[in-house]
């Protein structure tokens, strides 16, 4: 994929990907889910008609895992939601194999800045657009709070969702930031898209969910409860349990899922 607009952002100094074995050489720029994914991860998704604002990022090589959704209040939600999801693969896209002993502090702050940018060329391309986003990196052999091993960083702008799943319980990693109907942050627009970030150990057997709000619903009569969202997961693998995600989702609206199995010894 070519850059265009605007200083492309720094590449990261390394790569760092929950397994190296599987590439996907000539793919990048080619739609998530059109490509040849492992089965321990997943995506799917529907356009709402005359209406396509959500986007979704798998990048099993690299560990990166990523949803966007264009804000509805601008016409160009979309292309702002696609702007955000080229900045990620640009900057990731030619990331190198694991370095033993980096800190996952840097790999946050690497998402955090790859944020940064996508804002500042949706602002320049798309003025008044905006899009939410919730990106994920797998990192192996990284240090941290919790010690050396396989660490989960995120970034998050905006109401779309990480889930952790993890021993039979479903917890939100992320922070909805939204009044209403409306959000109160965003990547572009008139929002700030200031980023909420952290960092987690991941251990063997847990699941990650990456959800726009076209999938977990917005109100009472839409939304999924813990319970269905457990119950979609149970049993099926990572492309499995993000179809029937979508399939049992409610809201009138896009919808974009990514289910990521982390590969832990």
């Amino acid at each position: 994929m070519v850059y265009s607009g605007g200083m492309e952002p720094e590449l990261p100094a390394d790569g760092i990907a929950p397994g190296t074995s599987f590439g996907l050489p000539g793919e990048l720029g080619v739609p998530s889910h059109e490509r040849h994914l492992p089965d321990w991860c997943g995506e799917a998704g529907k356009p709402w008609p005359d209406k396509d604002q959500d986007r979704g990022l798998v990048m099993p090589e690299q560990g990166i895992f990523a949803v966007f959704d264009g804000v509805s209040a601008n016409e160009n939600g979309g292309l702002a939601a696609q702007r955000a999801a080229d900045t990620v693969e640009t900057t990731y896209q030619r990331a190198e194999p694991a370095v033993a002993g980096r800190h996952v502090s840097s790999v946050v702050d690497e998402l955090k800045g790859c944020c940064d940018a996508a804002t500042t060329r949706i602002v320049q391309e798309y003025p008044g657009a905006a899009t939410t986003a919730v990106v994920a990196r797998l990192v192996t052999e990284a240090e941290g709070d919790e010690g050396k091993g396989t660490y989960v960083a995120w970034v998050s702008v905006g109401d779309s969702r990480l889930y952790l799943l993890r021993d039979g319980e479903l917890t939100q990693i992320t922070t909805d930031e939204a009044f209403g109907s409306g959000l109160t942050n965003a990547l572009g627009g008139h929002y700030g898209g200031v980023r909420r970030a952290g960092a987690f150990m991941a251990r063997p057997g847990d699941r990650l969910l990456l959800l726009t709000d076209g999938i977990t619903g917005k109100g009472q009569s839409d939304m999924l409860n813990r319970q269905e969202m457990l119950e979609a997961c149970a049993g099926r693998t990572a492309k499995e349990a993000a179809d029937e995600l979508l399939r049992i989702s409610r809201a009138n609206d896009d919808k974009k899922v990514v289910v990521v199995d982390p590969q832990v010894a």
